[in-house]
């Protein structure tokens, strides 16, 4: 990422980008010819035609070499070489980048066509920062300087570019201002400010959504919202059948905007093969390119997204698994140079630090405290039975162990076994299935629950190793008794003061673990009240703030 400074002469530029050396930015400098020469070349190499035409237009505008000699040295030659230098760092802080071209060729007021025609040729860094320092601060430092701006040009040039940049400044001012990677800030201005201030969740999912990704995006955006950032989620615009607005759908406070980026829907389509859903992936990341996200951090779940902006934003990968095969391969060829993979489990992380990716956070999911703080509905209302209820929450994947819930079902034909998610909705015996919930209706049913539970398989590495259940936290966030199956990534969150653990994948432990439960309300109640406790480390919130404090 390359945040260039833009200003004055005494604007505060160079003492700026010191401090953000002192903050871990990179402040690239070239030392000598044979530096400028080199980097010069391999900036020509990568941009040959804009090279040639801005080179004739400083000609233009200084008036030919022998006249412009300095200028064509310092503002073509040496800025354009710093720029390439910079490409080889992540975070580059440029106190003498080239747009400073526009404030220091021309020697007679210009019009907005030509600054912007200027701009077109100069290499856009993933920021730019124009420095709003006031007169009599800049009037101030040049005093205590004793040198007149640009001495090295001569006592009449530096003169005119004194009266002429300052006069032309506000011009450039107001025409930067309409571009997007530019930002005007004081001289004072610190990255958590500027750089890390603006998210832009991007991520190819269909929001709102039945799955349980839906909530873990939706929640991290009014949680990094709710830490004072600046929060866009940007998505495709694609058919849906759930009507309601994200806000909506999930229960949160309008603290973050939705872009909607027009994209062939070819999901919605029908056209549901994987060649359809890699093709628009495709389109979406091309649209979002040509869309271009405010100048900040990126987050997202989508390699493909992370590794188009991983030069020009702050990149922040978000990994739920490791891809088997080719697809392992690819992920990892695509994440490695961002700024941070922050892993939903310890399992996830290890597979990533096993293949050479070092720069992981370990951050598993959370809950929302907010929803389970309103009135209790009554179990009629939400067509609950009375009577001792064990609860499932979670869609009818096999690995989940939905099935094995089920068939614990009938081994306890005295006990109420309640589904909330899955693609049925119906009555047998005691066996309530209640179908698909909006998401911010689940924690109503959590807590009316007596027991609740985890009854993952081991027929997976997504369920033993990677896996990060949202409805584990929103057991938590409930303070109710837990029966869990037992495997690592479960074990990564709870112990045997938070939960009943059973064998995975074992209907006969888990139908006897409920009847246990039933059986020994001071069991309960101790697991409850630890899972409370537990439940406090585990929000939304806390997930946020340490990805934001990791940057």
């Amino acid at each position: 990422m390359i945040v260039e400074l833009f200003g004055l002469p005494a604007s505060g530029k160079t003492t700026l980008a010191k401090q953000w050396e002192h903050q871990g930015w990179t402040r690239v400098r070239l030392r000598s010819r044979r530096a400028i020469f080199f980097y010069f070349s391999l900036f020509f190499f990568h941009h040959p035609l804009k090279t040639i035409r801005l080179f004739f237009l400083i000609l233009r505008f200084t008036g030919g070499i022998a006249r412009g000699y300095l200028k064509i040295t310092n503002l073509f030659f040496y800025n354009l070489a710093l720029y390439q230098k910079a490409t080889r760092y992540k975070k580059v802080v440029l106190d003498q980048g080239p747009h400073q071209i526009l404030l220091s060729l021309f020697e007679h007021e210009q019009s907005s066509q030509t600054l912007e025609s200027v701009t077109r040729l100069l290499p856009r860094p993933s920021m730019l920062l124009v420095l709003s320092t006031d007169e009599k601060t800049r009037a101030v430092r040049l005093a205590e300087r004793r040198v007149l701006p640009r001495e090295q040009f001569g006592k009449t040039s530096a003169l005119q570019f004194a009266k002429v940049s300052e006069k032309h400044f506000l011009l450039m001012q107001s025409y930067l201002r309409e571009q997007s990677f530019v930002k005007v800030v004081p001289d004072s201005a610190m990255p958590e400010e500027v750089v890390y201030n603006t998210w832009s969740y991007v991520t190819f999912a269909r929001m709102p959504t039945e799955k349980a990704h839906g909530v873990s995006i939706a929640h991290m955006c009014h949680s990094f919202g709710t830490l004072g950032k600046s929060v866009q989620l940007v998505i495709p615009k694609r058919k849906n059948p759930i009507k309601e607005s994200v806000f909506e759908y999930y229960g949160i406070p309008e603290n973050f905007d939705v872009v909607e980026l027009p994209v062939a829907d070819l999901l919605g389509g029908g056209f549901s093969h994987s060649i359809f859903f890699f093709i628009q992936r495709l389109l979406f990341l091309q649209s979002v390119k040509k869309y271009s996200p405010k100048p900040g951090v990126i987050y997202t779940r989508d390699a493909e997204i992370a590794y188009a902006f991983r030069k020009s934003r702050h990149v922040v990968y978000e990994a739920h698994r490791m891809p088997r095969g080719v697809f392992g391969w690819l992920t990892l060829s695509l994440v490695r140079e961002v700024a941070l993979v922050v892993c939903n489990s310890k399992g996830t992380e290890t597979a990533f630090n096993n293949r050479g990716v070092v720069n992981t956070l370990v951050a598993p999911n959370g809950f929302d405290p907010a929803l389970f703080s309103s009135p209790l509905s009554s179990r009629d209302e939400l067509g609950l039975p009375e009577g001792f209820l064990a609860l499932y929450v979670g869609s009818d994947q096999a690995w989940k162990g939905i099935d094995v819930f089920r068939a614990a079902a009938k081994e306890n034909p005295e006990i109420h076994h309640v589904i909330v998610g899955g693609r049925t909705k119906k009555i047998e015996g005691n066996l309530v299935e209640m179908g698909v919930v909006p998401a911010h209706l689940v924690p109503r049913y959590i807590r009316h629950a007596d027991v609740v539970v985890v009854p993952n398989t081991e027929m997976s590495e997504e369920s033993v190793q990677f896996t990060s259940p949202i409805k584990l936290f929103e057991y938590l966030g409930a303070g109710k008794p837990i029966i869990a199956s037992d495997v690592s990534s479960i074990r990564e969150i709870l112990n045997e003061k938070t939960a009943y653990f059973v064998r995975a994948g074992e209907v006969e432990a888990l139908a006897h673990a409920i009847s246990t439960l039933k059986q020994t309300p001071s069991q309960r109640e101790s697991l409850a009240q630890e899972s409370k406790k537990l439940g406090l480390t585990y929000t939304w919130d806390s997930r946020a703030k340490k990805i934001v404090d990791s940057l």
